[in-house]
């Protein structure tokens, strides 16, 4: 176990253990970051294509669990945002709201190269479908076969919900790697989206992340061209994948709560059984930072599993920072119900002294 000095002030001894240990095991997870850095040089070299500009030009994000030191094991997967370039930026669409985190993209008439860019419908939607079809077709013929490195190799290549995912397999060894490549259209500033909470009623560390992305040039609203089974051809979903990283790299207390939150539901296989992810707590730890930020670690998950049950109890999931969005749309209360009972019963034997039995 770890000593006293080590212990977090006021956290059962089990809680500091676990977090302890899973920060150390990070340090090897963080030391494979080459494998992405060696994706983002190839896709670089490959995506360098004279009839689209959009992905010559496109940046690279690394984000998810591996970027926000939320990794479990070198298994998680690796995400890369591709964010596209002109004609796909705010400069050439704006976004129009739906409803639960969904929007349209409307082009502007403003001219790229003197020509209406690709995939506008003739309503002026862009056609995210389309649109995101063509470039997993680009990921999938610049990938296929291809080395990473020095030591790997794409084995296979999917397409997986919005990413296209490229499994590497090590030559002659037994360790394999994932990383997802995921299209995205850079968002303009927070203050002109529409169907976002507004800036100023943020939580004070939240509206200072998103000034200081904006201030470096980034962006902290993308969109990804996916729209949920049910929706139009034309739908894009926000997507707050490098606010997030951004936000709990800089917050520690809500990353160790949040590292909690992934254990537990690793641990109980909540993401397959149900589609109940860590990125629906995280939304729970955005929406309510300034509670949780004060909270040590075990405090901090147990209000967090108590406050998600809570909600799904009355059949939806809090979307913040999305307007009024609910995670759960696509769900019944039926099956809302269900995660709610699942959590309650971990909740009734949750013992902090036990919590490194998660780790095995």
């Amino acid at each position: 176990m770890v000593d006293a000095t080590t212990q977090r002030a006021g956290d059962p001894s089990g809680v500091s253990y676990v977090l302890e240990t899973i920060y150390k095991q990070q340090q090897k997870t963080e030391a494979e970051n080459w494998v992405a850095t060696e994706m983002i040089e190839l896709l670089k070299k490959k995506l360098n294509i004279a009839s689209a500009p959009f992905l010559s030009s496109a940046e690279y994000k690394l984000v998810g669990s591996a970027a926000e030191k939320l990794a479990m094991s070198s298994k998680d997967d690796k995400d890369l945002l591709l964010v596209l370039g002109p004609p796909y930026t705010p400069e050439y669409f704006t976004s129009v709201y739906e409803s639960h985190g969904r929007h349209y993209l409307v082009w502007n008439k403003r001219m790229f190269n003197g020509k209406r860019p690709q995939y506008v419908g003739n309503t002026k939607h862009l056609k995210a479908l389309a649109l995101r079809t063509f470039i997993n077709g680009c990921l999938q013929s610049a990938l296929k076969g291809e080395r990473v490195g020095s030591s790997l190799h794409v084995s296979k290549l999917e397409v997986w919900k919005q990413a296209v995912r490229a499994h590497l397999r090590q030559d002659g060894g037994k360790e394999n790697f994932i990383v997802d490549i995921i299209p995205q259209i850079r968002g303009d500033k927070w203050t002109k989206v529409k169907g976002v909470k507004p800036q100023k009623e943020l939580g004070l560390d939240l509206q200072k992340t998103i000034s200081a992305l904006e201030a470096s040039g980034e962006s902290s609203i993308m969109f990804s061209l996916f729209g949920p089974a049910g929706t139009t051809p034309y739908t894009v979903t926000t997507c707050y994948a490098l606010l997030e990283r951004e936000f709990f790299l800089k917050n520690k207390a809500l990353r160790d709560i949040a590292v909690l939150a992934k254990i537990i539901l690793t641990g109980h296989n909540w993401k397959k059984r149900f589609g109940f992810k860590v990125a629906h707590l995280k939304r729970l730890l955005m929406a309510r930072s300034e509670h949780f930020s004060a909270l040590k670690p075990w405090q901090g998950i147990t209000q967090l599993l108590s406050l998600a049950e809570s909600q799904l109890r009355d059949g939806s999931l809090e979307g913040f920072p999305d307007l009024n969005s609910d995670l759960m749309w696509h769900k019944t209360d039926e099956d809302c119900h269900g995660i709610a009972r699942a959590i309650a019963d971990v909740m009734m034997t949750l013992d902090p002294q036990y919590l490194a039995m998660y780790l095995c």
